[in-house]
C-alpha cells in the first residue's frame, strides 16, 4: 500500500474520531450551560445556527464549532456566551491533539511528497502549498486557545 494513502486513511479515522468526541463533550459541557441556553434561547436564528455548525463540524472538523463565539462581524448568532472560558478546556485539548496527530500527518505526508519529487510537478507545488498552510493552520490554532477571562461578557 502507498504511504501517502495510508497516512491519508490514518488522519481521516483520528479526524472522525476527534469529531465525534468532540460532539459528545459539546452536548455534555456548552450544551448544559446556563448562558449558552440563554443566547441559543433568545433567538430562533442562534438554535439553527448552533445545530447546523454542530453537524457540518461533526462531519468535516470540529474546529468549525469556533464560528459560534468567534463574535464575527458583531452577529449576534456568532456571539455565543458561556459562563467562562474553562466551559472550552475540552475544546483546546481537542485542538492539541488534533494538531499533533493530525496536522503532523499532513506535514509529513507534503514533506514526503516534495521530498521524493522528481519532477516539479503540480503535484510538487500542491505539497509546498500543503506544507506552508499547515503550518500556519497550527499557528492559527494554538493563537485561537488563547482568550481573555472576559472573553464572554459584553463590552461597556
Amino acid at each position: 500500500m502507498d504511504y501517502l494513502l495510508l497516512l491519508t486513511i490514518i488522519g481521516l479515522v483520528i479526524n472522525v474520531i476527534i469529531n465525534i468526541v468532540y460532539t459528545c463533550l459539546y452536548y455534555r459541557y456548552i450544551k448544559a450551560d446556563e448562558k449558552y441556553l440563554e443566547w441559543e434561547e433568545a433567538k430562533s436564528i442562534h438554535r439553527c445556527t448552533s445545530n447546523v455548525i454542530l453537524y457540518v463540524g461533526l462531519f468535516t472538523s470540529f474546529k468549525f464549532s469556533r464560528a459560534l463565539y468567534s463574535k464575527f462581524y458583531g452577529f449576534s448568532f456568532f456571539k455565543a456566551k458561556l459562563t467562562g472560558i474553562d466551559k472550552l478546556f475540552f475544546c483546546n485539548v481537542l485542538t492539541g491533539i488534533s494538531i499533533f496527530l493530525t496536522s503532523i500527518l499532513i506535514i509529513i505526508s507534503a514533506s514526503m511528497t516534495i521530498y521524493f519529487s522528481i519532477d516539479r510537478d503540480q503535484l510538487f507545488i500542491s505539497a509546498i502549498d500543503i506544507l506552508a498552510l499547515s503550518v500556519l493552520l497550527i499557528l492559527l490554532m494554538i493563537c485561537e486557545t488563547q482568550k481573555p477571562e472576559d472573553f464572554f461578557e459584553e463590552p461597556k
